[in-house]
């Protein structure tokens, strides 16, 4: 179980170091190629499209990840939830954007191109397959798959977006290959598990629960990425590349995170039935070792961002330092309360009590957007998003040293 485990985990890790590496290799090239005005096109429709993503998805992975590591008998309907479940949110979710998108005062938004490419790229992350993966831990799969993707990926934007300088082309192009891997993940998928269509009380009820995990995975990524929407609204298109080459940094960071969390919620999960003692000691060994692996790597960043920033963006981005400073602040802080919140919380039933604060320090990040952006800028969001985390990471932490008979008593989880 032990090797498995390690096996799985240098799986994903070598995937997530290629596949959230391309970005830092494509967004310095898109920064030079689209200019700060095309670059901030790109970040507006990148941030839109990830937004929507997020409702698409609405925690049917999350969720399904959980329900099949515990043992669900009936994958077929699992399998249909999933599926039929994220075809109905992102119908209605397109369905409110083309209403919403009336009323938000950005040009490059708005024309038929940008919209296409918003929703082809929302689409293939909301129906992202990775969750199958996931469930019945095939991590050198869902790897290798990610590899690929990644590659073709970064060879599409350097070899067409060069020529043609079209942000809304390199949107295209990362959406392209994410397609073919959810069309071939949920083949996979389907023939494994099976598919029926759930009851339909089954499947609103679902719906209910989901939206949990809803809270739980989208608040975080929903907020930074309105912070990218915001700054278009009260602030200049500079302000808004600056941001969102330091935001895709710290995002590529903190969801090099992911393979840990992806390999380790089913695996705590079934400890917690057999051995729930060996549950927390995994769970304080992994979660404290990448807390701290994370807080290294981001004081030394901090410490060459000057010499770092303008030589991986250019000289056109050298305004953008300050702020990819504050923002590498935050990457230790998010990682631990992710840690804390998906790898205790979740197993022991408590997700309720991560969602609650989770959206609650998620609103207090919202109403303060106008407040910091138009004044101060990308350096006022990205403060304003440091305290959020810390608040965010400190009450993690609280609670769960507040519920460590739970590990041990499930009465009291």
């Amino acid at each position: 179980m032990a090797r498995k485990l390690r096996t799985n985990l240098l799986a994903a890790m070598f995937s997530h170091l290629l596949r959230f590496g391309a970005p830092l290799v494509a967004y310095p090239f898109l920064t030079r190629v689209l200019g700060t005005e095309g670059f901030s096109q790109f970040s507006l429709i990148m941030a839109a499209a990830l937004i929507l993503s997020q409702f698409i998805e609405y925690g049917f992975g999350l969720m399904s990840v959980r329900n099949i590591s515990q043992g669900a008998d009936d994958t077929p309907s699992a399998c249909g939830i999933v599926l039929l479940g994220r075809l109905l949110t992102c119908l209605v979710t397109v369905a409110l954007y083309l209403g919403v998108l009336q009323f938000i005062p950005i040009s490059e938004l708005k024309s038929p191109s940008a919209i296409f490419a918003t929703v082809l790229l929302a689409g293939a992350y909301g129906f992202s397959s990775s969750w199958y993966f996931i469930s019945v831990e095939r991590a050198i799969s869902l790897a290798a798959q990610e590899v690929v993707g990644a590659v073709c990926t970064l060879l599409l934007i350097l070899l067409f977006v060069r020529v043609t300088g079209d942000a809304v082309l390199a949107i295209c192009l990362f959406a392209g290959p994410l397609w073919v891997l959810s069309a071939y993940g949920h083949v996979r998928a389907i023939s494994h598990l099976g598919f029926s269509v759930p009851p339909i009380s089954l499947f609103f009820s679902s719906l209910i629960k989901s939206g949990h995990f809803f809270v739980l995975t989208a608040t975080g990524p929903v907020i930074n990425r309105l912070s990218i929407i915001a700054l278009g609204v009260f602030s200049s298109p500079a302000q808004v590349a600056y941001y969102a080459a330091g935001d895709r940094i710290i995002s590529a960071v903190i969801n090099a995170s992911l393979p840990l969390v992806r390999i380790l919620i089913p695996r705590i999960t079934n400890l917690l039935r057999d051995d729930p003692h060996a549950a927390r000691r995994l769970f304080l060994r992994s979660s404290i070792s990448v807390t701290i692996v994370f807080t290294v790597a981001s004081v030394l960043t901090v410490l060459i961002a000057p010499v770092l920033v303008p030589a991986l963006f250019g000289a056109e981005m050298t305004g953008a330092t300050s702020i990819i400073m504050l923002q590498l602040c935050i990457i230790p802080l998010a990682v631990c309360s992710r840690c804390c919140g998906m790898l205790a919380l979740l197993p022991l039933n408590q997700e309720h009590k991560y969602k609650n604060i989770t959206l609650l320090t998620g609103v207090i990040g919202l109403i303060s957007l106008p407040f910091t952006a138009t004044p101060l800028g990308g350096i006022g969001v990205a403060a304003s998003r440091l305290a959020v985390e810390t608040c965010l990471a400190v009450v993690c932490i609280c609670l769960v040293v507040k519920l460590r008979r739970a590990w041990s008593s499930p009465n009291e989880r």
